[in-house]
């Protein structure tokens, strides 16, 4: 998967939009949004939902059988099939936000080592 930053750009160029209109509908400065498309800064949760919504990103954060590839027991599947689409949205987008930061701070723990 690309990093979300290249994800970021390339919706905003697929869109014809540009940083200024996606930071203002999301509402941060364009200076935060540059920082999030080259991977400076992580966006708040928030902003993270706000872009992966604005953006149209579900498909390529969530593939359809992303549940599958989580390590669930059975009963917590079942549990998650019954969620309405939004919460399941929500779950996703958090379980896939703490996955690149755990990520992103396992690189930089290595770089110090």
């Amino acid at each position: 998967m690309e990093n979300f930053g290249e994800l970021i750009k390339q919706a905003i160029i697929e869109q014809n939009l540009t940083q200024r209109e996606v930071a203002d509908r999301i509402h941060v400065s364009p200076q935060t949004l540059s920082a999030y498309v080259n991977n400076h800064r992580s966006p708040s949760l928030q902003c993270f939902i706000d872009l992966v919504d604005l953006l149209g990103l579900q498909d390529s954060l969530f593939p359809p059988n992303i549940i599958e590839q989580l390590d669930l027991d059975r009963c917590n599947k079942e549990y998650y099939k019954m969620l309405k689409y939004e919460q399941k949205k929500v779950i996703l987008v958090i379980l896939r936000y703490f996955v690149q930061t755990n990520q992103k701070e396992a690189k930089a723990s290595i770089k110090t080592n």
